[in-house]
C-alpha cells in the first residue's frame, strides 16, 4: 500500500460499511474530491480532520444530526466545496458566524434545522444555499462576506426585519438571490435605490442608502411569499441593470475554469409548463422576478416595460391597482406572465395581444372589463386565464361545470387558489394530491357535485374535522390517504356517506377502532395505520366490499366470525401483519364464495386447517363465465384505477385487474397452524400462485399452479411423482427427475438430507429414500406461504408486498 493520491472517490449511496472504511483511510490516499453522500451515517467521520488535501467535501443526505464540531472549522487550506445539505444538523460550535475558511467557493446547507443567523464563510465564496432550514437573521457582520456571491439562497426559513441596505450594496456581483417564503420585512426598508417595500405589520420608515445600491448583475430574484407591501417604485425597477441590457460576454460564473470541476450547481424551477432548466441556462438566458404572494400596492410602475430581458414575471397575489400597463407589450422575451389575484382595472391592452412569445398568461381574479382580445395568439389561452372578470366578454365564458380538474403536484398555492374556487366551478373530480397542504381546504364544505375527492399525499395532520362527515350526496371516491390523520371528529365509527364506493384512509396515524361508511362501499383500505379494532356495529356495512385491507395494523383477538359471515362478496381480504390470534374462524372459509385473494399472513393464528375448507373457495374451483372483473365494472372504472403491487424476486409489478381476473392468491404463511394439508387441496384447479407446507398427491391436479413453496416445514415422506407432471409449476421444493423438474435449481431441495439426485450432485445408486422416523411435531413457523410469480425461477426466500392505490381518473 503506497501512499495513494486519488483525485475522486464517489462512495455516494454504498452504505455506512464502505463509506466508514473508506472515511478512516481517506488520509492516508490524499483524496482530493470525496463523495460520501447518502451513506446514512450519524455522525462527522472523525478522519476526515486529518485530511488535508481534500477539495471537495460531499456529506449530503445523510443523518449527521446537533451541532457542527469544532474540529470542522479548522483551516482547511485546499475546501473548495463542502456540502452538508440534508442532514438534521441544528448549529455550528462557533463564537460567531463567520466560518474560518480561506478559499471555499461553495456551501450547501440547505435542507437542515439551522437557526439564528446564517454561517458564512471569511473568504468570499460564489454559491451560498441556506434554504429550508429555520435561520432567522443575517448578521451584519457576516454581510461583507457576501460580496463575490453569485447565488444566494435563502428561501423557506424564518428570516425577519428589513433587508439590509449593506446586503444591496455589498452583493454587486449576485445573478440569484432567492429570499422566498420567509417573514421579511417587519418594517418599512430601503434598499436598492430607495425601494418602497415595508411591511403590512409596522409602516415606521427607515432611511438607507440610496445611491450606488442594487443588484445591477441580478438576473433572479425570488421574493415571493414574504410580508412585503407597499408601491413598486420606477427606480427599483431600473435598478436591474442585467434585465435591460445585454451582457458582453455570455460566459456565466456557472462555466468558469476554475468552478465546472467544483460541482455542478442546478436550480430546479417549478414553471407553468417549463421544464426544469439548469443553473448555467439560467445565468446565461433567463430573466426571473417573482414578487407573488405579498401586500404589494398601488400601480405597477410603467418601468416595468424597460425590463426587456425578463422571460418570467409572476405578480400574483398581490394588491395592485389601476390598469395593467402597455409597456408590458415592449417585453418581446417574456414567456410567462401571471398578474392574478389582484386589483387591477380597466381593459386589457391590445398591446398584450402582440406578444407571440407568450405562453403562459393569467390575468384572472381581478376587476378587468372589456373585449378579450381575439387575435390567434390570444385565443391559444384557457379560459382559466380570465376567470372572476365579471365585466370581461368575448369569449364564452359561462357557468363553469368542470367534470375534472388535477392539480397534483402543482404547489399550496394553486391547490387553494382552486380549492376556494371549486364550489363556484361545480366541480365532478377534484385532484389536489401531493400539494402539501397542513389542513383541509374550508372552501371543499360547499362541494355538492363532487364525486371524486383527491388529498391524499399531503400533509394534514391531526383529525378529520366534523364538516367532512356531512352527507356528501354525490361524493363516490375519497382518498385521504398517505397523510398524518390520526383521528375523526365522531361520536361513532360508522362515516354518513351516502353514495361513496372508494375510501382510502391508508398510511396515516389512525388509532382505535376502522371507520366503516354507514351504507355499503366497495373498496375499503385501512393499511398501513395503527387501527386496533373493527367494531361489532361496523360489520353490517362491509357486506358489500369486494375488497377489505387492514393489512399492517394493530389488530387483536380473533378473526370475527360476523366479519366473514357478513362479506359474502369478497374478491380480496387482507389482514396480513397484524396481531390476529386463534384459529381460522371457518365461516371465513366456508362463506368465501367469490374470493380470490385472502392474505393472513404473519399473523399468530394456530390450529390445523380442515379438508372441507378449501372445497369453499368456489371461485379457485369453478372458472367463472365471464372474464369481466369488479375491477372492471362500468360504474368504477372512471372512479378508480386499483392495483396490487407485488415485490418479487425478478418479476414485475402486476396490477390487480390482471390479479382479480387470472391470479388467485392465498397466503396463512408466518403463522402457527400445523397438520397435513388437506388432499382437497387438488380441487383448486384455477390457483397458479399458491405456497401450501405438504405434498399430497392430489397437488399434481393444479395444472395452472406456477409457484409452490414448502419450505421451512417438517414434511416427510417421498416427493409425489404427480408433481414432476406440472408442467406450469416454477418452483417447487423436491425432486424427480424428468425433463421439467430437471430445470429447477439445488436451492430447491437444500435442508433435506434424506433427498438425492443430479438437482444436489448426490448419487441414489447407494442412498435409501424412504420415510422419515415419524417427530414430536412443533408449531410450524410457516404452514402456508404465497409465493406469486409469472414465468421466473425459483427462491427460498420470496416477499409477497401487497400495495394498492386509487387512481381515479384516466
Amino acid at each position: 500500500m503506497p501512499k495513494l493520491r486519488l483525485g475522486y472517490v464517489d462512495l455516494s449511496n454504498m452504505g455506512t460499511k464502505w463509506c466508514e472504511a473508506l472515511a478512516e483511510y481517506a488520509p492516508k490516499l490524499e483524496v482530493r474530491h470525496l463523495l460520501l453522500a447518502s451513506c446514512k451515517r450519524p455522525a462527522f467521520p472523525i478522519a476526515l480532520r486529518f485530511l488535508n488535501h481534500v477539495e471537495v467535501l460531499d456529506l449530503s443526505d445523510n443523518q449527521i444530526s446537533g451541532a457542527i464540531p469544532k474540529w470542522v472549522w479548522r483551516p482547511w487550506y485546499g475546501l473548495q466545496v463542502l456540502n452538508l445539505s440534508h442532514n438534521l444538523l441544528t448549529h455550528a460550535e462557533l463564537f460567531h458566524t463567520v466560518l474560518p475558511f480561506n478559499f471555499l467557493l461553495s456551501l450547501d446547507l440547505s435542507f437542515n434545522l439551522f437557526k439564528g443567523a446564517i454561517l458564512v464563510p471569511r473568504s468570499y465564496s460564489t454559491v451560498l444555499d441556506y434554504s429550508n432550514n429555520n435561520f432567522s437573521s443575517i448578521e451584519p457582520t457576516s454581510v461583507p462576506y457576501l460580496c463575490d456571491a453569485y447565488v444566494i439562497k435563502v428561501s423557506r426559513n424564518n428570516l425577519s426585519g428589513v433587508i439590509s441596505p449593506s446586503l444591496c450594496c455589498a452583493a454587486k456581483r449576485l445573478k440569484i438571490l432567492d429570499l422566498s417564503y420567509n417573514n421579511l420585512p417587519h418594517r418599512r426598508s430601503q434598499c436598492a435605490n430607495d425601494t418602497e417595500l415595508k411591511s403590512k405589520y409596522a409602516p415606521r420608515q427607515v432611511s438607507g442608502q440610496t445611491n450606488n445600491c442594487g443588484f445591477s448583475g441580478l438576473r433572479i430574484l425570488e421574493l415571493a411569499s414574504n410580508n412585503f407591501s407597499g408601491p413598486l417604485q420606477d427606480q427599483w425597477l431600473t435598478s436591474f441593470r442585467s434585465m435591460i441590457i445585454k451582457p458582453d460576454t455570455e460566459t456565466s460564473v456557472m462555466t468558469m475554469a476554475d468552478q465546472d470541476l467544483a460541482y455542478q450547481f442546478t436550480v430546479t424551477l417549478t414553471l407553468k409548463g417549463a421544464a426544469d432548466v439548469m443553473i448555467i441556462r439560467i445565468s446565461n438566458a433567463l430573466v426571473i422576478i417573482d414578487f407573488s404572494g405579498n401586500a404589494l400596492q398601488g400601480s405597477i410602475p410603467e418601468a416595468i416595460g424597460k425590463l426587456v430581458l425578463v422571460r418570467c414575471l409572476n405578480m400574483s397575489c398581490n394588491r395592485f391597482t389601476g390598469l395593467i400597463p402597455s409597456q408590458f407589450g415592449g417585453l418581446d422575451q417574456l414567456e410567462a406572465l401571471d398578474l392574478s389575484w389582484n386589483e387591477l382595472t380597466g381593459r386589457i391592452p391590445q398591446e398584450l395581444a402582440s406578444m407571440d412569445f407568450l405562453q403562459v398568461l393569467n390575468l384572472s381574479y381581478n376587476k378587468l372589463v372589456g373585449r378579450i382580445p381575439d387575435t390567434p395568439h390570444f385565443l391559444t389561452f384557457p379560459g382559466d386565464s380570465f376567470l372572476g372578470n365579471p365585466g370581461l366578454c368575448g369569449l364564452i365564458m359561462p357557468k363553469l361545470r368542470l367534470g375534472y380538474v388535477d392539480l397534483s403536484n402543482m404547489g399550496t398555492k394553486w391547490c387553494e387558489a382552486l380549492a376556494e374556487y371549486a364550489p363556484k366551478l361545480e366541480v365532478r373530480h377534484l385532484l389536489l394530491a401531493s400539494c402539501k397542504r397542513p389542513a383541509f381546504p374550508i372552501a371543499l364544505r360547499f362541494l355538492n357535485h363532487v364525486e371524486v375527492l383527491d388529498l391524499s399525499d399531503n400533509q394534514i395532520s391531526g383529525a378529520i374535522p366534523k364538516w367532512v362527515w356531512r352527507p356528501w350526496y354525490g361524493l363516490q371516491v375519497l382518498n385521504l390517504s398517505h397523510n398524518l390523520l390520526t383521528h375523526a371528529e365522531l361520536f361513532h365509527t360508522a362515516l354518513p356517506f351516502n353514495f361513496l364506493f372508494s375510501l382510502d384512509l391508508s398510511f396515516n396515524l389512525f388509532k382505535g377502532a376502522i371507520l366503516v361508511r354507514r351504507s355499503y362501499s366497495t373498496v375499503l383500505d385501512y393499511s398501513n395505520n395503527n387501527f386496533s379494532s373493527i367494531e361489532p356495529t361496523s360489520v353490517p356495512y362491509l357486506c358489500d366490499a369486494y375488497v377489505i385491507k387492514v393489512s399492517r395494523n394493530n389488530l387483536s383477538g380473533v378473526i370475527s366470525p360476523s366479519l366473514c359471515c357478513a362479506a359474502k362478496r369478497l374478491k380480496i381480504l387482507d389482514l396480513s401483519y397484524n396481531n390476529l390470534g386463534g384459529s381460522i374462524p371457518s365461516c371465513l372459509i366456508e362463506g368465501a364464495n367469490a374470493l380470490t385473494i385472502l392474505s393472513l399472513r404473519a399473523n399468530t393464528l394456530h390450529g390445523e386447517f380442515p379438508d372441507q375448507w378449501l372445497t369453499s373457495f368456489r371461485s379457485m374451483i369453478i372458472k367463472p363465465d365471464t372474464e369481466t372483473s369488479v375491477m372492471t365494472m362500468a360504474d368504477q372504472d372512471l372512479a378508480y384505477q386499483f392495483t396490487v403491487t407485488l415485490t418479487l424476486k425478478g418479476a414485475a409489478d402486476v396490477t390487480i385487474i390482471r390479479i382479480s381476473n387470472a391470479l388467485v392468491i392465498i397466503d396463512f404463511s408466518d403463522n402457527a397452524l400445523q397438520g397435513s394439508i388437506p388432499e382437497a387441496i387438488g380441487k383448486l384447479v384455477l390457483v397458479p400462485q399458491q405456497i401450501y407446507r405438504a405434498h399430497p398427491v392430489s397437488i399434481g391436479g393444479l395444472d395452472q399452479l406456477e409457484a409452490l413453496d414448502l419450505s421451512w416445514n417438517e414434511l416427510t415422506g417421498r416427493i409425489p411423482q404427480e408433481l414432476a407432471s406440472m408442467d406450469f409449476l416454477q418452483g417447487v421444493g423436491r425432486i424427480p427427475d424428468t425433463p421439467h423438474f430437471l430445470t429447477f435449481p439445488g436451492d430447491s431441495f437444500l435442508g433435506n438430507p434424506g433427498l438425492c439426485g443430479s438437482q444436489l450432485f448426490i448419487s441414489c445408486d447407494n442412498k435409501t429414500v424412504g420415510p422419515s422416523s415419524d417427530k414430536t411435531s412443533h408449531v410450524a413457523d410457516i404452514f402456508l406461504f404465497l409465493f406469486v410469480g409469472v414465468g421466473f425461477g425459483i427462491g427460498l426466500a420470496i416477499i409477497i408486498t401487497l400495495r394498492w392505490g386509487f387512481h381515479m381518473w384516466k
